[in-house]
């Protein structure tokens, strides 16, 4: 008995109603009248049949005739096949989800977890999405089938629904039909939808860089700030010369990959000399002086120590800096104009022009062993009467048995140069000659103003002898060993083996022999590193925080005096405020648009079609007929089913009740000249394997 219906006994009136209905049906159906032999046949294969079936047969004919009511929205095969038909919801609604999850997630990292799972996920999507779709568009045609099957129908647009379950068989079949219903065309374009749906959910997902500029604000290094004490032995000077030397020796003993490298040992960015780029053939500029540094391996850079930047709230992972400062460094230009022979007795008179090597004048600065630099006698005046003079001086380095003078003008070089960082990494990128310099290049940052500390001085003392404090235990009136200035000036590899490297065959390279340009350039790099260190010991340590150098007029004196002291002890740095753009250097997730219209569209037809199925299913009151055999072979002569079950019952009931009856396609006329083709027991037909191949059907 079929779930959802009410039995109601059939009573004698009923039944014969039943009878007579059955009885016209079987009598309006057009069958050929078999011949009285074909009968004969039949009669005789009844009367052997087994006892068992005549038994049943009987016993079947004795039961009344059962009826059943129309089906019921609110029955239980209703609401048990409507649940059914929404599962086939849950898939859509999964989509819609997932495509409203990707957008949320529009612009996000795209190696976050969430979009990793979603990337996941995606995968599945081509496999997965015609599965579900199919099985929901396909459950829609069978429920609109069976609606309209109850409300009349035409065979073509019946043949069309039922015959269209795949995107293949919707098109194939008005094709085969040479006709063209009013459902073809939907049928076709909702098909369409599942392989482009699968795709879909594909490539909703792509990947792109982050593009959104910002603006960012930061502290630099200020290269001009003023030197911090007065020498050695000043007051100011006791404290912080240490730290000088020892910032200015860390740079100068780093290894060669880093005095070559964009960046000094502790990852602050150098600035490139632009000489060398002007004196190259090899190298061009931009029509607006630019010079472009990427992936240049040439470079020469002004000094061994570079410039920290700090942003403000510090540098952000996966994040690209740029910015352009104006910034300057020493330049010296250096002659080596001779190399007297000079015996190491001779050397001390030499350097205190006097004899007396305890009694050096105030304009030569000596480092007690082999080198010194001299002033000119007319230094001072000179600059105060021409200050467009440039600083001039003599360094002398002492050779066994000889001498070598240079004589060097300082300038500075103005330059425009564009830092480019990712994270905390940064170089220069380009650089070009500053077009409004903010003084004339004959004006260096060891100038002074008339009546000012005496920069030179301290400037030059501490710088002669920053290298020979670990040296002086080792020297001797008999062997005069070269500084590590002096070794960095013949070798910059290793200015600290005076005995290996900084010597030739067991014999010390001589200073001479360099070049007046390479002289000059790696001259330039030793005044610039200690500059740098004069002014910022503690930068490169990360110890120390920018300040400005001048107190701020709306601070209290207290605290401008208190920020002033801060800057001579050490514990802050000359720094400048600096402006550029800043973008997140990482892929993010890229909705695409048209893909992912496509794929709601796809969607929310999947959830339709499953949702109007559903509910197509409450409003059909008859059983469903059209995917169950059993149900189309209702009202059959030819196949004995003497059950007293309604009308009514249900396809699925129906099957379950002849599971084990067995039908084929045969002949209903064996016996006759021409066959009659029809669906039925093996007992009432002759199967169509079994005839002749040239036989003929009416």
């Amino acid at each position: 008995m079929a779930q959802g219906y009410d039995p109601v006994p059939a009573t004698e009136e009923t039944a014969g109603t039943t009878s007579t209905t059955a009885s016209s049906i079987g009598e309006t159906r057009h069958n050929p009248e078999p011949s009285e032999e074909l009968e004969s046949d039949r009669n005789d294969e009844q009367h052997h049949d087994s006892p068992s079936d005549k038994h049943t047969t009987e016993k079947e004919k004795d039961q009344p005739q059962q009826a059943l009511p129309a089906r019921r929205p609110l029955s239980i095969s209703t609401i048990t096949q409507l649940a059914t038909d929404l599962l086939l919801a849950v898939p859509a609604l999964l989509f819609i989800i997932y495509a409203i999850i990707v957008c949320r997630n529009n612009g996000a990292p795209y190696d976050s977890e969430t979009v990793l799972k979603l990337r996941a996920i995606s995968r599945f999507g081509p496999t997965v999405f015609p599965i579900v779709y199919a099985a929901a568009v396909a459950n829609l045609l069978k429920s609109f089938a069976n609606w309209r099957l109850e409300r009349g129908i035409t065979i073509l647009s019946l043949h069309v629904l039922q015959s269209s379950r795949t995107v293949f068989s919707a098109l194939a079949t008005p094709v085969k039909t040479r006709a063209l219903g009013f459902v073809t065309f939907p049928i076709v374009l909702l098909w369409l939808l599942s392989p482009f749906g699968g795709q879909a959910s594909l490539r909703v997902i792509s990947e792109e860089p982050f593009a959104t500029y910002s603006t960012w604000h930061g502290r630099t290094l200020d290269g001009t700030g003023p030197f911090r004490h007065g020498g050695a032995f000043s007051s100011s000077g006791k404290d912080i010369v240490p730290a000088i030397v020892g910032a200015f020796t860390a740079a100068l003993s780093s290894p060669a990959s880093i005095k070559e490298a964009s960046r000094d040992a502790f990852g602050n960015v150098k600035i490139p000399m632009i000489e060398p780029l002007e004196d190259s053939d090899h190298v061009s500029r931009d029509e607006v002086g630019w010079f472009h540094l990427k992936d240049r391996t040439d470079l020469m850079y002004s000094s061994l120590a570079g410039f920290p930047i700090q942003p403000s709230g510090g540098f952000k992972k996966r994040t690209n800096y740029t910015f352009t400062m104006n910034t300057s460094y020493i330049t010296a230009n250096c002659k080596l104009h001779d190399h007297p022979k000079l015996h190491y007795k001779d050397w001390f008179s030499y350097v205190s022009s006097g004899g007396n090597p305890l009694a050096i004048p105030a304009s030569r600065y000596f480092n007690g062993e082999s080198l010194v630099l001299i002033l000119p006698s007319n230094f001072m005046s000179g600059w105060v009467t021409y200050p467009s003079t440039p600083l001039n001086f003599t360094l002398s380095s002492y050779h066994p048995d000889s001498v070598t003078n240079a004589t060097c003008l300082l300038l500075t070089s103005y330059l425009e140069a564009e830092i480019a960082c990712w994270y905390k990494d940064c170089d220069a990128v380009r650089i070009r000659r500053d077009p409004k310099p903010r003084n004339n290049t004959y004006e260096t940052v060891i100038h002074d103003e008339p009546g000012k500390i005496n920069t030179y001085d301290a400037f030059f003392s501490t710088f002669i002898n920053s290298t020979s404090i670990t040296l002086r235990s080792q020297a001797s009136k008999t062997h005069i060993r070269a500084s590590p200035l002096e070794c960095y000036m013949i070798n910059p590899e290793f200015p600290y083996a005076f005995n290996a490297e900084c010597s030739d065959n067991d014999k010390r390279r001589q200073m001479w022999n360099t070049s007046n340009t390479i002289y000059s350039r790696r001259l330039s790099q030793l005044l610039n590193t200690f500059w740098i260190s004069s002014i910022a010991p503690y930068i490169n340590s990360g110890g120390a925080q920018f300040a400005d150098v001048n107190p701020r007029a709306e601070l209290p004196v207290t605290d401008a005096k208190s920020r002033l002291m801060r800057y001579i002890n050490g514990t802050e740095a000359p720094g400048k405020n600096v402006t550029g753009e800043m973008i997140p250097d990482y892929m993010v997730l890229q909705v695409n648009r048209a893909w992912m219209a496509l794929l709601f569209i796809a969607s929310l037809t999947m959830l339709l079609s499953a949702a109007t199925a559903a509910f197509l299913g409450v409003l059909r009151q008859g059983p469903e007929m059209l995917d169950h055999p059993a149900s189309m072979l209702k009202d059959n002569v030819h196949i004995q089913d003497g059950s007293p079950n309604s009308s009514m019952e249900e396809g699925d009931e129906k099957t379950r009740r002849l599971k084990d009856t067995i039908v084929c396609l045969g002949d209903a006329t064996p016996n006759a000249d021409k066959g009659y083709l029809a669906i039925g027991t093996r007992r009432n037909l002759e199967p169509l394997t079994g005839q002749v191949r040239r036989r003929l059907y009416i």
